[in-house]
This record gives C-alpha cells, structure tokens and sequence, in this order.
C-alpha cells in the first residue's frame, strides 16, 4: 500500500493550482480552412464559444480547432507564465503570440513535427509568456482524440509539475520493470508458465503507456514522426494483458462461452493493427477505444463470475478481481471522458496509470499467491505421493514373504521333480545301455545275414544261369523234335496216299 500512497500523492501534486480561469478560454471548432486572420477577426466579432471549463474536448474530431486564451488578470507577482496541454498526441498544434509591439509570431509543433525540432522538450506542448503579454491563439488538429486541457501556472510552478510528472513516470516504469524482471526470474527458476504470461502482461502495459507519453517517439524515433500515425498498433498490446487474463482464469477450460468471447477479443484486438495499417489512424483508435471499453467491462464482469461461480475459495482469483476491478473504475472514467460520454476531469491526467499500476500490483500478489497455492497444492501431492509409496513398499513387502514362501514351496517341488527326473533319466540310461547293446548285435546279425544274402545272390545267379542254359538246351531239342515229327508226318502222309 506504500506504492499507492506515493503514487496517490503524485497525482494530487500534479493536479494542484490552475491559474486559467474558465471564462478566460474560447473556441471555434471544426474550423476547417479558417486562417489566423480569419479566426482573430471572428473572436473581435466574437463568434467564438465561452468555454465554461478549461478542458476542452472534442472527441475523435479530425478538423481545426482554433482556441482563444485571455490572461490579462494575472497576478502581478509573477512575471513569467507558462501554458501547457496535457495530450502529447496532437498532430499539429500552432501557438500565435503577440509581442509588445503588437507583432504577431508563430510556434508550431506537434506529433508531425521531428521531436529534438520542436519548440519544446517535454512531451506535454508548452509555451512560456512573459509579462505584460495578456493573450493568444492557438490552433489544434489530431486525427485522435482532440483533447485539450489546458493551464496556465508561473515558471516556477511548471517546472514542479515537470518535476513531479517525471517522477510519478520514473516511479510508474521501474515499479513495473521491477515486476516485469521478477517474473522473467520466477519463470525461468521454476518454469512455471503464469510468470512468463503475467511477464508478457507488463510489457503490453509498457507498450500502452510509452506510446501514450510519447517516450517511444522520444528516444527511438524521434526523427520519424511519420511513425506516430501508427500509435495504434502499439495501443493494441493491451492484447498481452487480455491473453494473460484468459489464461490466469482458465476460461478455457471452465467456460467455453466466456472463452470463444475472450477469443474475440483477443482478435478484434488484433484487428485493430490491421484497421491502422489499412484505413487510417483515425479509424483504428476509434475501434481501439471502443474494443478498450469493451474489454474492461467484459473482463470485470467475466471475473466476477468466474470468482463466484468456481474459484469462490481461491484467494489468487479474487486479487486479480480487485485488481481488475479498481482497473476498471480508473480505466472506464477515463475512455468515457476521452470519447466525451463523461466530463473529463481535472485530475485524469495519471489516471489510467495510477489504475493500471494498482491492477499490476494486485496481479502481481495473485500470481504469487497462484504460486504459493502451487506449491501447496504439490506439496499434497507429493505427500499424498509419499503416503502411496509407503503403501506401495509394504505391500511389496507382504507380496515378496508371499513370493519368498511361493518359491521355497516351488523349489521343494522342484527338487523333488529333479530326483525323479534322475531316477527316470537313470532307467532311461540303463534302457539305452541296452537298446545299445541290442543295436551291436543287431548290426552283427545284420552283417551275417547281409554275407548270407551275398551268398545266396551268388547261388540264385548261378542257377539262372544253369537255367538258361537247361533251357536253351531244351528249345534245341523241342525244335529238332519238330522237325522230325514234320518230316515223320510228311512220310505218313505220302504212304497213306500211295496206299489209297
């Protein structure tokens, strides 16, 4: 809470003492090809408006603007004055000035204009007057929101307001960087994926409010200001702190309807870079803005719900609840009165930062906290994991006496299926010691019979041979019988014949 009140304390310095009276400002708007001749002779022939506050807004108006301001009632005690605007995005903003001879000369500058050129350094425009100059004109146009507050304090006064501005901004960026290089820290010690994400949060959060201060146009790119025309693409890194928030509340898994919107979101988001690319400045801070009021209110809502429906207990979701709530409150007051729905207020000018700083702060506790949740959370686990484990060796312990008795029980078994094995491999031995011996004197009565069978094979063919030869001899016999009984019936017949 120590953060908060400096911060706090910051704001209320920076918004102390205005000098310029309401009634002291005037204004022609949408004063499109109106000169300074033109528009010094409409205020004499006073066609310019009062205006009843010294913060003039317009809106996202893209024409001319001419701004009378009167400051003849001055105190006297001061001699030299200073007027400034708090919008560093201004496209062009001319200053007409009257010297004491009545000579008018100009001042221009503005985000079109190179930064080191310009009549300033300082990212809010600012003109200083000396005593007894009482009046000047002056002429704005944005493509933006063409918003003016405008005060007027001594030279002293100013270069407080100076002081305390880039105080409260050096505190802003180092609390952040601090958070930004704690969780880089805590990601890459535990590998925990939330740090890296709430990591690329702060960066989105850098990537809106340099560009909003102007401190990227300052120190990167100074001598392009034609870059400016593309803010909006650097606004959109509040992307980074839209995917942090999905991811931190789980939409993904606890609400698929809340999750396709995240989504959305997170693509019109993107769409934006295209709008400024491909259509122009004007249009993409317009949707930006609108996507901005969205996303606030969205996510404020979608916590609440998320925190009530499932994380009731959950100590991490409701820091970022608050956070995003109070983000909400600040952010919501401010893009109403930059879009003219509300009044924008005197001391807006830290507020969007002053939010977002509570919003980082109370993220940062939540992300903590998730951590500590974690580590509780896997410190039950692994007790619960330690508490199985013991379960686990004793049951392995019973499971092996139970095994030790098992394999006693089958060895015993066993060793008295080996001995009969022995027993029946020694019958076995003593019936092959056998079969053996029978083989031998089989192979020896096979040898006999094979030499019988020689003998035999030799006697058969001697008597096949003795065979043929009986038999041939017989075929001779038989064949000279024949003819002799031819021969005896040729002789039989012719005595027969001679006989008839």
């Amino acid at each position: 809470m120590t953060h908060f009140r400096i911060a706090l304390l910051l704001l209320l310095i920076n918004t102390s003492a205005n000098i310029v009276q309401a009634q002291k400002i005037s204004y022609l708007s949408d004063a499109e090809g109106v000169s300074f001749a033109e528009a010094k002779r409409l205020k004499e022939a006073e066609k310019f408006t009062p205006s009843e506050t010294n913060i003039l807004n317009f809106a996202q108006n893209s024409k001319p603007l001419w701004v009378h301001i009167s400051f003849d009632s001055l105190a006297a005690k001061h001699q030299y004055y200073v007027i400034y605007i708090e919008n560093a995005h201004l496209d062009t903003l001319d200053f007409y000035h009257f010297t004491s001879n009545g000579e008018v000369y100009k001042q221009s500058m503005g985000d079109h204009f190179v930064f080191d050129a310009r009549d300033y350094d300082y990212f809010y425009p600012n003109i200083m007057y000396k005593r007894p100059i009482s009046e000047c004109y002056l002429r704005a146009r944005t493509e933006g929101a063409l918003l003016l507050p405008i005060f007027m304090k001594p030279e002293k006064g100013f270069f407080e307001v100076i002081a305390n501005a880039n105080t409260f901004l050096f505190f802003f960026i180092g609390v952040l960087f601090i958070t930004l290089l704690v969780n880089i820290f805590f990601f890459l010690r535990l590998k925990e994926p939330i740090h890296l994400y709430y990591a690329f949060f702060i960066v989105g959060v850098y990537l809106v409010v340099l560009t909003d201060k102007e401190i990227f146009f300052q120190y990167f790119w100074q001598e392009t200001p034609m870059l400016n025309k593309y803010n909006a693409i650097f606004y959109s890194g509040v992307v980074l702190q839209v995917i942090f928030i999905g991811k931190f509340l789980d939409f993904k898994n606890d609400s698929k309807i809340l999750y396709i919107i995240h989504l959305a979101i997170v693509a019109s988001n993107l769409l934006t870079i295209l709008l400024n690319i491909f259509v122009g400045y004007n249009f993409a801070i317009v949707a930006f803005t609108i996507i901005n009021i969205v996303y606030m209110v969205y996510y404020f809502f979608a916590s609440l719900y998320m925190f009530f429906r499932f994380k009731i207990n959950d100590m991490s979701t409701l820091l970022l609840l608050l956070g995003i709530s109070i983000f909400f409150v600040f952010g919501l007051i401010y893009s109403l009165s930059v879009i003219k729905v509300i009044p924008y207020l005197p001391f807006e000018k830290n507020f969007l930062e002053i939010g977002v700083l509570i919003e980082v702060l109370f993220g940062h506790l939540a992300v903590t906290e998730k951590l500590n949740q974690y580590k509780a959370d896997k410190s039950l686990a692994q007790m619960q994991l330690i508490n199985v484990m013991e379960e686990n060796e004793r049951a392995i312990i019973a499971q092996n006496m139970q095994l030790e008795e098992k394999v006693l029980q089958r060895t015993k078994e066993l060793e008295e299926k080996n001995q009969e094995i022995q027993a029946i491999n020694e019958e076995l031995i003593t019936h092959q010691e056998e079969l053996t011996r029978n083989k031998e004197m089989l192979e020896r009565q096979n040898k006999i019979i094979e030499g019988h069978n020689i003998y035999l094979d030799r006697r058969r063919e001697k008597l096949e041979k003795r065979m043929e030869e009986h038999s041939e001899a017989l075929k001779k016999t038989i064949n000279e019988l024949s003819v002799k009984y031819e021969n005896l019936k040729a002789e039989y017949e012719a005595l027969k014949a001679k006989s008839t």
